[in-house]
């Protein structure tokens, strides 16, 4: 069976992994010309790294890796932590796997490399789809330089703004969110604020301010400092994660009163290299298939980055398709009724589960940009509490997300490495 791949990302790369080693023959039809260094750092869960071990990515990984040691909360002006939630060890003992921060970059060129050296022929770059055809026992793809790709199925990897959503769903444009997320890469030897700085102690920071918060984190095993500021801001550009813009005007909007701590400041002062990302969403879809075409991470379930659920989601996605396809594929060639039944399964396996992220990742976003010391103090004391007498209750409310074993849940008959 020969499966399209529309998107040469995260989602895309996995399934073309999956799906290869299962004995499928992909294309994946990237619409770049090159496969760019270009991004920001990611997180990468214990419920992701399952899916990165199985793949055998994780060892390819490991030594550009940074494994932090909590997530931590801490106001913006004085530095002081609000809460802490433990990783490394206590997220190996709770969740069963390690908790990684990695560059975008680094975890693509990784899963690429997978690609092209157990299945050379699969990736076709400067391959925009413009259309999309089907019949009864094919999937044809059109692409912009007039030449068509034909399969089996099609697999809509190709993100928020999915020409392969529009097509079998029509739900019109992204709902721009009001925030902009501000992302720059730090070189930590510019980093001025010294070794007993809060941003050398190994942890996710999150520093909290009204109306606005800074994520930082290393990554490329500690020689770049990854920093994302959120900020509400009307001004409705085209989404796009890959748009340069002046460091000047990062550090305007975020050398205020509210972000006054001294090694916040530093990082945010020597970032050189800017990205501005409008934030867009969609409300949770229920119709992710229509005949031999289906869906895929953010063309699914875009997410908002405030649960860094995005990566993580796209390779649970891959898994459960591929172990779905793998079943339907034992039939030559498979019907149509048996790639429905296929997608129909993947379909009820994930949304319920992603819908959810979809939705909690909202209120996460709303919840970090509480405007006002009234409401801000409010939010701040009552989590302060909550991890000061109840620390097992924070970690309790994300073991649903990061316990979750999708390789368990969903076996395919799948070892490291190339089946071929």
């Amino acid at each position: 069976m020969t499966i399209l791949i529309v998107g040469g990302g995260i989602g895309g790369l996995a399934s073309a992994i999956l799906l290869g080693r299962l004995g499928m023959s992909c294309c994946v039809l990237e619409r770049s010309a090159t496969f760019e260094d270009v991004g920001a750092g990611i997180q990468l869960s214990p419920n992701a790294m399952r899916v990165l071990c199985a793949l055998g990515i994780a060892d390819t990984l490991r030594p550009l890796r940074c494994e932090p040691n909590a997530v931590t909360v801490r106001h913006a002006v004085s530095g002081k932590e609000i809460f802490s939630l433990p990783l490394g060890d206590a997220a190996r003992h709770r969740w069963g796997n390690d908790y990684w921060v990695v560059h975008r970059a680094d975890l693509v060129a990784a899963m690429r490399d997978a690609v092209i050296q157990e299945f050379p022929s699969a990736i076709a770059s400067n391959a925009e789809v413009v259309s999309i055809a089907q019949t009864e026992t094919h999937v044809i793809a059109h692409l912009s330089n007039g030449e068509t790709v034909e399969g089996h199925a099609l697999v809509g990897a190709d993100g928020l703004k999915s020409v392969t959503r529009a097509q079998i769903v029509g739900d019109g444009a992204p709902r721009f969110t009001g925030k902009v997320a501000w992302r720059a890469l730090v070189p930590r030897r510019s980093e001025e604020a010294g070794p007993t700085s809060l941003l050398h102690v190994g942890q996710t920071t999150v520093w909290a301010g009204a109306g606005r918060h800074v994520v930082t984190y290393p990554v490329r095993g500690g020689a770049l400092l990854n920093v994302v500021g959120v900020i509400n801001e009307a001004d409705e550009s085209a989404e796009s994660w890959s748009r340069t813009a002046n460091p000047t005007d990062f550090q305007d909007r975020f050398a205020t009163p509210q972000f006054a701590h001294r090694d916040l400041r530093a990082a945010i002062a020597n970032s050189r290299e800017v990205y501005r990302w409008p934030l867009y969403d969609r409300a949770p879809l229920s119709k992710w298939s229509d005949g031999r075409i289906g869906l895929l991470g953010d063309a699914a379930h875009p997410m908002l980055p405030s649960m860094a659920q995005g990566a993580a989601m796209a390779l649970e996605d891959a898994w459960v398709l591929a172990a779905e396809l793998h079943q339907a594929s034992q039939k030559h060639p498979p019907s149509l009724l048996d790639l429905n039944h296929a997608f129909d399964r993947y379909t009820a396996a994930r949304q319920p589960r992603t819908a959810a992220i979809q939705r909690r990742a909202t209120r996460n976003l709303d919840m970090f940009h509480r405007s006002g010391p009234v409401n801000a103090g409010l939010m701040y004391g009552t989590l302060k509490l909550v991890g000061r007498i109840a620390p097992a209750l924070l970690q309790r409310q994300q073991d649903w997300i990061y316990a979750y074993d999708v390789t368990a849940i969903h076996p395919a008959p799948l070892t490291v490495g190339s089946q071929r």
